[in-house]
């Protein structure tokens, strides 16, 4: 049986109390938050939640607050959890099968190595220079791909060359045609030929670019439910709704919601 917490009991930073999240996981939970749960935490934790203010509310702010601290967070850390679990299990599978002693364009070989410098150059910062230090800063160097920090590297530039417009079109295709339709599967197609499709790739990557769309109205002009976006991306519901966290996320960055807005 869950716990019924008391208000009288609340004395600790939410931060404090989430200590085993990341800082970025952190803000993904909270990112998940209406803006007036968001308030009333910032009324007792202050701007990031890591502090405790002693001040009276009223019966609504309360009973918020105990929607949020009993339901709401639980719920969206265990969506975490669950993802962090399964990535783990993922990444153990996979890291045999990744070659040990190649280049960064080793990895690609099916790509052109100016293909592959474009997805490096639009890395993140830390991330390009955590892979200059890997490569000694010499690309055409062996590269070791044994930690999770390097496997991610890899994979954030298998995602960006595999987002081009002709891997797209060739892959999408492989849907249950009983969940989409032929109307569906040609608005689709027409998206992944799109200007806005190529927009959306400066700021995500081909999953989130597709979601966003799909979730937005883009495609067909109409809004797909997580199970269909699933069906096309080949995901669990419970996936496309990480990945749409993760989309909210970057969409907060105010470099890149500022970029996209434009």
């Amino acid at each position: 049986m869950q716990k019924v917490i008391d208000i009288l009991e609340i004395t600790t930073p939410l931060r404090n109390i989430y200590s085993n999240l990341t800082d970025e996981e952190f803000k993904i939970v909270l990112a998940g938050l209406m803006a007036n749960e968001l308030k009333v935490l910032h009324l007792i934790y202050g701007e990031n939640c890591d502090e405790f203010h002693a001040i009276s509310l009223t019966n609504a702010e309360k009973k918020t607050l105990l929607n949020i601290l009993e339901k709401r967070m639980p719920k969206r850390v265990k969506l975490i959890s669950d993802h962090k679990k399964s990535e783990k299990i993922t990444s153990v599978k996979k890291v045999n099968k990744l070659p040990k002693t190649k280049t960064i364009y080793d990895y690609f070989s099916g790509f052109k190595c100016e293909e592959v410098d474009r997805a490096i150059n639009k890395l993140e910062l830390k991330d390009y220079q955590e892979l200059l230090t890997l490569c000694n800063n010499d690309f055409e160097k062996p590269i070791v791909l044994t930690t999770a920090s390097a496997r991610n590297i890899h994979d954030k530039i298998k995602r960006r060359l595999y987002a081009s417009k002709s891997y797209a079109t060739k892959n999408m295709a492989n849907y249950d045609q009983r969940v989409i339709s032929k109307k569906d599967e040609t608005a689709i197609l027409k998206f992944l030929n799109s200007k806005e499709y190529q927009t959306l790739l400066e700021f995500f990557d081909m999953e989130e670019a597709i979601c966003y769309a799909m979730d937005h109205g883009l495609v067909g002009n109409l809004k797909y439910s997580n199970f269909e976006i699933g069906v096309v991306l080949n995901r669990s519901e419970s996936e496309v709704t990480y990945l749409k966290e993760n989309i909210l996320r970057k969409l907060q960055s105010p470099e890149e919601s500022s970029s996209l807005k434009k």
